[in-house]
């Protein structure tokens, strides 16, 4: 298992562009990608519960992959939330 820390670089946080591209990312992978904030902690391909999560811009999030692909996704998740991507998939 992979666990890492990230910062949400968006202005605007996790709205629903940055929520859509997280979770578009997260569903490309075999491996178990969640994503905790706070207290809470949701399945990373799981729009409404990373929406819910309500993480604003420089907040810090965890993000753990577990699973055979665990290090791409890990990648991929960490420069969506990294670069406010919204939209096209990241460069591996």
């Amino acid at each position: 298992m992979l666990e890492l820390s990230c910062r949400v670089a968006d202005p605007r946080g996790l709205h629903a562009r940055t929520c859509v591209a997280l979770a578009s990312v997260a569903a490309d992978f075999s491996c178990k990608a969640t994503i905790s904030f706070a207290d809470a902690t949701v399945s990373a391909s799981d729009l409404m519960g990373l929406m819910a999560l309500e993480a604003g811009s420089g907040d810090e999030v965890i993000v753990r992959c577990a699973g055979r692909d665990e290090a791409e996704a890990a990648r991929a998740i960490r420069h969506v939330l990294a670069s406010g991507m919204t939209g096209g998939r990241p460069t591996l």
